[in-house]
């Protein structure tokens, strides 16, 4: 249960700091722009998510809140000992999961360079899902 707890904490952690590392990058006449996932609130009306062309965009507030969710559940397992909050571990992982795998496709079909940031958000996603079946077990 312990190692899964870190898995957790841990990915949680990464999740939260790979909102503020770059996202997305494009290079145009030169010159290279780069956002980070924090910085793709300001570009959508609801700071949450937008659909842009067809293409899903979740935006850095979904990074956050996800992350922030997977560090409290694993601080509650290790409060409680409850199989529960690693089921929830588990749920909030995938739905990272879906977020990053949605905004992976849109920036790609899109033809922007993917930055280190959305790399660690696929990364830590699929390793929260498995630090919660861990902890489960």
């Amino acid at each position: 249960m312990i190692v899964g707890v870190v898995i957790i904490l841990i990915c949680g952690a990464v999740l939260l700091g790979s909102t503020f590392l770059p996202w997305i990058s494009n290079r145009t006449r030169g010159i290279t722009v780069s956002l980070t996932g924090w910085q793709t609130k300001d570009f959508v009306d609801n700071k949450f998510f937008d659909i842009d062309e067809g293409k899903p965009l979740f935006t850095g507030m979904c990074s956050l809140i996800a992350g922030g969710l997977l560090v409290l559940m694993a601080l509650l397992i290790l409060l409680t000992r409850s199989k529960v909050f690693g089921v929830l571990a588990m749920i909030f992982s995938l739905l990272a999961l879906g977020m990053s795998g949605a905004n992976l496709y849109s920036f790609i079909s899109l033809n922007f360079s993917m930055g280190v940031g959305i790399y660690l958000f696929i990364a830590s996603s699929i390793i929260g899902v498995v630090g919660s079946i861990v902890s489960i077990s």
